[in-house]
């Protein structure tokens, strides 16, 4: 119950500080130039190379990887 309150409280943040807290606290591998949109984004293992995009309100859970592609776009 509580890891769930952290995830909803660390998707409602600024993108910017989002992307610091999923690459140091969950392991993420995000490029820079990527971005998530706000949205239940929680693999076991993320990896998004450059330019690749996630849109708002999209679900990802229960999986073990999500790899993104360059200038790939989800939503």
């Amino acid at each position: 119950m509580l890891k769930k309150l952290a995830m909803l409280l660390v998707t409602l943040l600024p993108w910017q500080v989002r992307r610091r807290l999923l690459e140091r606290h969950f392991g993420y591998s995000i490029h820079p130039t990527c971005h998530i949109g706000i949205g239940w984004i929680w693999p076991r293992k993320l990896v998004m190379e450059e330019h690749s995009r996630i849109g708002n309100l999209n679900v990802c859970k229960d999986i073990e990887l999500l790899h993104v592609g360059a200038h790939s776009v989800i939503g």
